[in-house]
């Protein structure tokens, strides 16, 4: 079903997630980009 895929994490581990079951054009989403590091975002979100 290919639900579960691989992801490299932002210190370089591998790990695997879970995708969304829902298909386009038969195909599932795949994964866009790694998830941030813990606090990455903050100045884009503090202002």
């Amino acid at each position: 079903m290919e639900w579960v895929q691989p992801l490299e994490m932002a210190n370089g581990h591998q790990t695997k997630t879970v995708v969304s079951p829902v298909k386009f054009n038969g195909k599932n989403a795949d994964i866009a980009k790694r998830p941030p590091r813990l606090g990455e975002h903050n100045d884009e979100l503090v202002g």
